[in-house]
């Protein structure tokens, strides 16, 4: 018999109908469930909550059916001894109801078996000498034959040095393209941290300098990024292409000297720390594109490598806020920047419809916030949502002159300018916005083919600022549309499994006022599902 969810050399506590198995070291208060199979039976306990050692008696039951797994090489010849770990997922709410491993036969087949109902398969490897290609397999549990494709994986190493032959030693994150299938990183050779792909990539320390990676796929583009704290020095961005990778082969990259290209700019921050321990800095890159990233000053005193451009910094949180003026980064340049100690402000705005309708779950934005996603969340400083009477009131605003953006889902956003008085909230008084009229349909060919996948689709602003996330819709037919979408703006769309990857990506769908409503077709015979 064997009792799950807790872990062996295998993943199961082993045990026999006269040796029932043991769970050790539970902490005393917390919730349990166990579950226990043997050979097709299932049970499983009530939840349980720890007191004291004691036993739990499990009844098992005949399985309702089973699935068989039979997993293959491309060239469709069976992968004995192969690690899988599976997971029972209720359709209805998405919600795991137990998982385990299960191991190939020599034939290269194996067998889940299920008593419950209403339920799918989702399956994954954990082998560092195999990969599959979409991460996660999804099957119906009907009593039948699946079929696993798995590709080969490699090992390989690489050693990364500067420009002047100089060693380097910091964060590598080598990810394949598609970026779903596999990613490891490491904050120094031989410190890997975790993030390692489906297919159980390891990683062995090496005090030598020498990152050395195992599962990696053989047969898809690798890409390797690592970010020096070094002046004059840009980031690393390197492709290793499939044809290039070779089972234990050797790598040796390059970091490059900074360049207009690459990032290689960094800001220092300094300042009253005893003051400013609880506060944050937004850094803002206004061209030539647009983005921005958060630091929280009690962790982190200095940015990362910044691209080239011009910059904003914005301080919050805490009783201070702040907000630089505009100032050019060059490449390879360490700027600092000094964090002075000015009292915030708030400020409040009544955000309506057309119909004097307060909006309720609006956001009140800093001008230099990203978007909006709705249904939208507070952020401290940057957005603020409005209540069931359409009133939002923002906290932590730099003092002075700000622009400020309001939107709501379904309307057309509005920007205002306003000067604010610092230690004080400011009442702007009401803000109209107008429905907006944006519609983008997708229509999906071929769409049985990703039914059963759980296929969803998203929309996101291409660029710029505002506009924020619509979906994900979740697809149970081959159309979707995208109303009340603003105009004026670029979006992308995405089309994937519910696991985050994307089979397709649709680019450039531009929403003006002569051209409202768009209209994209798609065949599912061209989508990745590598991704």
């Amino acid at each position: 018999m064997e009792l799950a969810g807790f872990r062996s050399l295998d993943g199961w506590l082993q045990g026999t109908d006269k040796d029932a198995p043991q769970v050790p070291l539970l902490r005393r208060g917390s919730r349990v469930r166990l579950s226990a199979q043997s050979k097709g039976r299932f049970g499983a306990s009530p939840w349980l909550v720890v007191e004291q050692s004691g036993n739990i008696e499990i009844t098992l039951g005949e399985a309702k059916s089973f699935v068989e797994i039979e997993a293959c090489d491309p060239q469709d010849r069976p992968v004995p001894r192969l690690a899988l770990a599976f997971a029972i997922r209720r359709i209805s709410d998405g919600v795991h109801l137990r998982a385990g491993p299960v191991i190939t036969d020599d034939a290269g087949r194996c067998r889940v078996h299920f008593h419950e109902e209403g339920v799918q398969l989702e399956v994954s490897l954990t082998s560092d000498q195999w990969y599959l290609p979409e991460r996660v397999a999804i099957f119906g549990v009907e009593s039948s034959l699946k079929r696993l494709t798995v590709r080969p994986a490699i090992a390989i190493s690489i050693e990364i040095r500067f420009e002047d032959n100089q060693a380097y030693a910091g964060p590598l994150v080598v990810q394949s393209s598609p970026v779903g299938t596999f990613m490891s990183a490491f904050s120094a050779p031989g410190v890997p941290l975790g993030i390692n792909g489906p297919a159980g990539a390891k990683s062995e320390q090496n005090p030598q300098g020498i990152y050395k990676i195992e599962g990696v796929p053989g047969d898809l583009d690798l890409s390797c990024h690592a970010s020096p704290n070094r002046a004059g020095y840009g980031e690393l961005i390197h492709t290793i292409f499939a044809a290039a990778l070779k089972p234990n082969a050797h790598y040796v990259l390059t970091i490059p000297k900074a360049s207009p290209k690459r990032a290689s700019a960094k800001l220092v921050f300094t300042g009253d720390w005893e003051k400013l321990g609880k506060s944050s800095v937004q850094v803002v890159r206004l061209a030539p594109y647009f983005s921005s990233s958060c630091f929280v000053l009690r962790f982190s005193k200095e940015t990362n490598l910044l691209y080239p451009g011009e910059y904003k910094v914005i301080l919050f949180g805490g009783a201070w806020g702040w907000e630089s003026e505009t100032f050019v980064l060059e490449a390879g340049e360490e700027r600092k920047v000094e964090l002075p100690c000015v009292a915030a402000a708030s400020v409040t705005a009544t955000i309506r419809d057309e119909s004097g309708r307060g909006l309720h779950g609006a956001a009140l934005c800093h001008g230099l916030a990203r978007w909006a996603d709705f249904p939208a969340s507070p952020q401290p400083g940057w957005l603020a949502v409005s209540d069931a009477n359409g009133k939002a009131t923002l906290q932590g605003c730099p003092a002075g002159q700000v622009e400020l953006r309001l939107e709501a889902d379904g309307y057309e956003p509005e920007t205002v300018k306003v000067v604010l008085a610092p230690e004080t909230n400011n009442d702007i008084g009401v803000i109209v916005l107008r429905p907006a009229r944006g519609e983008i349909r997708i229509r999906i060919k071929n769409f049985e083919r990703i039914a059963r996948l759980e296929p969803q689709a998203n929309l996101l602003i291409a660029g710029g600022k505002g506009g924020g996330r619509r979906g994900p819709h979740f697809l149970d037919s081959p159309e979707v549309v995208f109303s009340g979408l603003p105009l004026g703006r670029t979006y992308s769309g995405f089309i994937g499994p519910r696991n985050g990857a994307s089979w397709k990506t649709l680019n450039g769908m531009k929403l003006t006022e002569s051209e409202p409503a768009l209209t994209i077709e798609v065949d599912a015979e061209t989508f990745d599902f590598r991704k």
